[in-house]
């Protein structure tokens, strides 16, 4: 991981159309993420072990906590863009317009884009300035 993402910290989206809150852990360990849930209302001991990696194999994961947040976890650091954190902000999406009651349907399908966008634009901007491009145009930390 790159040195700058491993100093990020565990950090929250809230989405505040929904009164909904997503934790967002990019390259955090297990611990990591549990130390910051034990400071949130409402977190149970079950909430701590859904949260946790399922296997070295497992490279993201989206978890709806009792107090109706979202924790969005990549077990490596990302770069904006990436897919694996793209596929877990379409899961944390879908979690955060479960939670609302809004379920995917034609009428709604706006609202899930606007929702996917919207975190998707707050994570990057979080993640862009850990990032500085090379004159070659590769991206380093």
């Amino acid at each position: 991981m790159p040195k700058a993402l491993a100093k990020l910290k565990p950090f929250v989206v809230s989405v505040d159309i929904f009164k909904r809150d997503v934790l967002v852990c990019i390259g955090s360990t297990d611990e990591q993420v549990h130390r910051q849930l034990n400071g949130y209302e409402g977190v149970t001991a079950e909430d701590l072990s859904a949260t946790a990696f399922e296997g070295p194999q497992v490279s993201g994961r989206v978890t709806r906590i009792s107090n109706g947040s979202v924790v969005l976890r990549t077990r490596d650091g990302c770069l904006p863009g990436d897919p694996t954190l793209q596929h877990e902000i379409f899961h944390a999406a879908c979690a955060v317009m479960d939670a609302a009651g809004i379920t995917f349907s034609d009428d709604s399908d706006e609202a899930y884009a606007y929702c996917i966008g919207y975190l998707t634009e707050q994570i990057n901007a979080k993640l862009r300035p850990l990032h500085k491009r090379r004159k070659s145009g590769t991206l380093r930390a």
